[in-house]
């Protein structure tokens, strides 16, 4: 059995049915069901994003392929898909130099680590591409060891219905310290029924997901076990996100032993669901800061952190919310 205190509210139950609603409180839970320690998060260094205009050229680590040695061009207008794809499918390590690249779809490849020299290297979502840019989907086989980090993503949700900037799913998946915004449909999707393990979303910032009406948001993983959300921020100025975080399970799949730590959002709520035919077990979230107003979604109008039939371990600490 478990008991969950949260000002105004207390519960017992093996599974559990309740609505998490804080304003500048701290919900905090206690367990006593035994549970793997959350995952830990072993990433590189961050490193600076927001070089100066004039900073000198970042040179590309020793043995890496450089995207514009196989032809890609950071002008803005030309499509570039084929020499990322080129580089990326050498299965190493990808440099992206600084510049505005147009891209249609991109196929991750297992051991890849694609590293942008900083958010001054933009990956932009060609018009009307309505899918994702960084995607495999889980019907296809997944992916293992594959890192993104240090870009910048503009999903052009001004000229595209659908589509999320990285959705795949696999083995050792990292995103890490990435500016994504505009994306017609989440930052980031990570999950599949069966194969995703140890999946990470670390110290990026999303801004502006969602069109209007849909009810995205910025981080999401549907299927998978041993996955952290950790240190992102999610921002909304135009109030069409929905979720800043979200962990809920498609029907018939898993999620399971979950952190989501040390986040904040302005204009989003964080939720973990199961139910529906979806099973989410064991889950952390601790120290996170959501502030819901102006949400997007009619059933966040009271609620910042919304926790809903999860199985197992669930522990929420020092966590700050107020609701929309």
């Amino acid at each position: 059995m478990q008991t969950i205190l949260c000002p105004l509210t207390r519960y017992k139950s093996r599974v559990l049915p309740i609505i998490l609603v804080c304003a500048f409180t701290a919900c905090s839970t206690g367990t006593s069901s035994p549970g793997q320690t959350p995952t830990e998060v072993n990433h590189p260094a961050v490193v600076s994003v927001n070089a100066p205009p004039n900073a000198a050229p970042v040179p590309a680590p020793s043995g890496a392929a450089n995207v514009t040695d196989y032809g890609a061009i950071g002008d803005g207008q030309t499509d570039s898909t084929r020499a990322f794809q080129a580089a990326m499918s050498t299965g190493g390590h990808v440099w992206v130099p600084r510049g505005t690249y147009l891209l249609k779809q991109l196929t991750p490849v297992s051991g890849m680590t694609l590293e942008c020299e900083d958010w001054g290297a933009i990956l932009k979502v060609a018009d009307n591409l309505n899918g994702g840019l960084i995607a495999k989907y889980y019907t296809e086989a997944p992916v293992s060891n594959v890192t993104i980090m240090n870009c910048q993503i503009d999903g052009n949700k001004a000229h595209n219905t659908q589509g999320s900037a990285i959705q795949f799913s696999g083995t050792h998946i990292l995103v890490y310290n990435n500016y994504i915004h505009d994306t017609a449909y989440a930052a980031v999707n990570l999950g599949r029924p069966s194969g995703a393990d140890d999946m990470a979303i670390v110290d990026n910032h999303c801004e502006n997901p969602a069109l209007p009406g849909n009810f995205w948001g910025c981080y999401a993983f549907t299927g998978g076990t041993n996955l952290v959300m950790s240190g992102n921020t999610a921002t909304s100025s135009d109030h069409a996100m929905a979720y800043a975080y979200d962990v809920e399970p498609n029907p018939g799949w898993t999620v399971s032993n979950v952190t989501i730590r040390d986040n904040t959002a302005i204009g989003g709520f964080l939720q973990v669901k199961g139910g529906n035919g979806g099973i989410t077990r064991d889950v952390h979230i601790l120290n996170n800061s959501i502030d819901a107003t102006g949400a997007a979604g009619w059933k966040w109008v009271l609620t910042a952190i919304y926790v809903q039939g999860v199985e197992g371990i669930v522990e929420i600490a020092g966590n700050q919310a107020i609701p929309q």
